[in-house]
């Protein structure tokens, strides 16, 4: 780059002719640049509003403390004040317009604008183009609200698909994930091959090495791009990002640009520490099996080591010969030992860093001002690491002790905890009858006529068989989750959280499964008082928010009030199913819904009930045949 000099300059000398008509030309280009990037931004503005006139198109909701209160403390809003001052000469501030609107649109919430505006700039001029309007750092930062925006985005999705208990891949929420998650993965594909639109950064010959590019990634562009990967759960991706990192910077040389951030991200990739990423193939009792990720992966590493290779190595970076915990490292570690299944480091770990031991008595409380001073986040990884390794009583315990402790407030900033706690605490918890017969009979050691699977009906025709134990095991099986559901969501409502939709389903999937008709009820209760706490003025500050916590409520709430006219249909009571329609449906246009939904199941009740008389007629009859006999003899 060019330094200014205090060399004076004759005009009529020919170097100064030449620097001037560079700088000129500098200018220009730079000129013509902004007005692309306008005329793209005006392009991207006018469809938009031709859209909204014409289709109505999906609506999405933003979260402006997403902006406001990010790590980066939105450097953007740095930018107009102390980063964009001309270099080498004046220019008419043509970059700095620039930025400032970018900024702008990013704290509006309107992301679609910058994302399809950054893949046509970058289209259409070469990386040294696009550096004069966007440093290096400068567009790292903004990339970085993309996939931020991007995994808000794709969270919400995840949420929405549970709620409905179903998944296409065309609701506005999976279109606008996919819609951001392709165009970020396109901006850096243009970037690194010149524009190329035949070239990507995932094309089968890209998968050795990138090969020449045209533009320079940052350390903070290869954080982007495996944060990226990582949030949609494509861990073979994220990990190329590692192996293009380690190309770049050969003969170890990765170790001394390795930024804080990477080695954490490393932890999450390679040591699977997010939570939503955990895999569970089954349980002794249950055969319900969760994998959320999207590719094979078979690098996972132990915690240990990479807990070792990030203790030899993060000297180099922090320039510390001894690493001290924060929460930011508490978490990453806690999560790649909870995936390790490493219980009783789990435990000891609690024990060293915060003095409480497995009972919940305080040992050694550490001070406030410690940057290992736990928060709800640090009881969230903890609780819900124990509830995965199938210690959900201790969970119970240290959730607990903590807040005795440590006096963590389970207020309105406990959503993230619930969700998870809620989230796990329910799966690990269903029970399969087929599957808790096999476990029953290996534990009982009972052999039922050779067979290695038999079903209920055959065990029960053999005499090895306690059929009454089983049932007994069933009902302890059962109260187990019940208890422990009933005592998280007493815990839940009396901790004064925002609305957690992921509680109110366990909840729900708790009392479905348990046929509890009474509880069901009283569960359309509590949605209907929640419903009515949501209704807030259109002013309100996070009205649109309560918007959709709403929406997912009602489809929620008409889910309940459907498996309450299975158990009516099923049991034979079909003339009751009028009766809650009318009496629970919210509106009408629930009430033709949940109506519809009987009458295309009609034949299935009914079927269900000339089944059950014949049971029952055929069962008389035995119990005529017997009496019969029993006359006879």
């Amino acid at each position: 780059m060019l330094k200014l000099t205090r060399t004076i300059l004759s005009p009529s000398d020919p170097n100064t002719q030449h620097m001037i008509r560079g700088a000129i030309g500098s200018a220009r280009k730079t000129e013509r640049l902004r007005k692309d990037v306008y005329r793209l931004f005006n392009i991207h503005a006018a469809c938009k509003a031709q859209e909204t006139q014409d289709s109505q198109p999906r609506k999405t909701s933003t979260i402006s403390s997403i902006l406001e209160n990010a790590p980066s403390n939105t450097f953007l809003d740095l930018l107009p004040r102390n980063l964009l001052k001309p270099t080498i000469i004046e220019t008419g501030d043509a970059s700095k317009e620039v930025k400032d609107k970018i900024n702008d649109l990013l704290k509006r919430g309107q992301y679609n604008l910058v994302l399809n505006a950054l893949i046509s700039w970058s289209e259409a001029h070469t990386a040294d183009e696009f550096q004069e309007l966007l440093s290096p750092r400068e567009f790292s930062y903004v990339m970085e609200k993309l996939v931020n925006r991007q995994a808000w985005v794709y969270r919400a999705m995840g949420t929405e698909n549970v709620i409905k208990d179903d998944y296409s891949p065309l609701t506005p929420l999976a279109l606008e994930a996919k819609d951001f998650r392709n165009g970020i993965r396109r901006i850096y594909s243009n970037l690194l091959f010149g524009g190329d639109k035949s070239q990507h950064i995932y094309h089968k010959d890209k998968r050795g090495s990138l090969g020449d590019v045209h533009y320079d990634l940052t350390v903070r562009d290869f954080e982007n791009l495996i944060q990226l990967e990582l949030q949609n759960c494509k861990m073979d991706l994220a990990s190329k990002w590692y192996q293009r990192f380690e190309q770049k910077y050969p003969d170890n040389g990765h170790y001394l640009r390795m930024s804080y951030n990477l080695w954490l991200l490393r932890f999450y990739v390679y040591g699977n520490a997010e939570s939503r990423n955990w895999k569970v193939d089954g349980t002794l009792t249950n055969r319900g099996r969760r994998d959320r990720k999207r590719s094979m992966f078979l690098s996972h590493a132990h915690w240990l080591e990479l807990f070792n290779e990030f203790a030899k190595n993060q000297h180099l970076m922090l320039g510390n010969s001894q690493f001290s915990f924060e929460k930011s490292s508490i978490l990453a570690v806690m999560g790649a030992m909870s995936h390790s299944k490493d219980k009783a480091q789990i435990c000891k770990f609690i024990e060293g860093v915060w003095g409480i031991d497995g009972k919940g008595r305080l040992q050694k409380k550490i001070p406030q001002d410690d940057p290992r001073y736990p928060d709800v986040d640090i009881l969230s990884t903890i609780v819900v690491s124990l509830i995965y390794n199938d210690q959900t009583v201790k969970a119970m315990v240290y959730l607990n002790a903590f807040q005795e402790h440590y006096n963590i407030e389970l207020g309105k900033d406990s959503k993230q905890l619930w969700d998870m706690v809620f989230d796990w605490a329910e799966f690990l918890t269903r029970f399969s009858e087929e599957r808790s017969l096999q476990f029953f009979l290996r534990n009982t050691d009972t052999k039922v006529g050779g067979k290695l699977n038999p079903s209920l009906s055959k065990a029960k025709s053999s005499p090895n068989f306690d059929y009454e134990g089983f049932l007994t095991f069933l009902a302890d099986l059962q109260n187990h989750r019940t208890r422990l559901m009933d005592e998280l969501w007493t815990c839940y409502k009396e901790s004064g959280s925002v609305l957690s939709t992921r509680a109110y389903l366990s909840r729900f999937l708790v009392l479905r499964d348990a046929k509890d008709e009474n509880g069901l009820f009283e569960f359309l209760k509590e949605i209907t008082l929640e419903l009515r706490f949501q209704l807030l003025p259109e002013d309100a500050f996070n009205h649109k928010m309560l918007i959709n916590s709403s929406k997912r409520l009602r489809v929620l709430y008409e889910r309940a009030v459907r498996t309450l006219i299975d158990f009516k249909g099923e049991a034979g009571e079909l003339e009751l199913i009028e009766v809650v329609v009318r009496k629970w449906a919210i509106d009408a246009e629930m009430k033709t819904s949940l109506e519809n939904y009987a009458l295309e199941n009609f034949s299935r009740f009914e079927a269900k009930r000339k089944e059950r008389e014949e049971s029952k007629l055929m069962k008389e009859q035995e119990e005529e045949d017997e009496k019969f006999l029993g006359l006879m003899v």
